[in-house]
């Protein structure tokens, strides 16, 4: 399993306005998905012997892999976090790595997948099927002593 890094991002006025007695802004949650696509690619510009497409270039345009995305099923309906491009000469089997930004997602175990993107034969935007699920966690906040300000710190 994965683990999202979390960050937190406040408005630095926060501090005057909880010592003014006003009400503290609302939080955004950051973090960061890392992880990595090992996929197969074509060694020649053609679909080959085993149905691997080469990657999308500018002299290859059609029956190619043009990149992948990322799509959280965790709510069972599927929503894009992300997509990630082929890496420049990709032939043979690649692993693709990827660090894809993630604003306020909800605490827990999350599901996503990986699909490929592509061009068909008739210029068509392709898509595969749901491949490689994995998952993360986004880890809740530790809870503050009642009656403690917690000022978080920026690197």
């Amino acid at each position: 399993m994965k683990y999202l890094k979390s960050g937190w991002i406040t408005i630095a006025a926060a501090v005057l306005m909880v010592g003014c007695g006003m009400t503290f802004p609302p939080q955004v949650r950051a973090g960061t998905l890392t992880g990595g696509i090992t996929y197969t690619y074509s060694a020649t510009p053609y679909v080959d012997n085993n149905g691997n497409w080469p990657a999308c270039s500018s002299t290859v345009i059609i029956e190619c892999v043009s990149g992948f995305k990322l799509y959280d099923t965790t709510s069972g309906t599927a929503v894009e976090i992300g997509s990630v491009p082929n890496p420049a000469g990709a032939s043979g089997i690649v692993t693709v790595t990827y660090n894809i930004t993630l604003t306020n997602p909800s605490y827990g175990t999350h599901t996503f997948y990986e699909r490929v993107q592509g061009v068909s034969v008739d210029g068509t935007a392709v898509e595969s099927v749901n491949s490689n699920m994995q998952t993360f966690k986004v880890p809740a906040p530790a809870q503050p002593l009642p009656g403690t300000l917690t000022i978080p710190t920026y690197k």
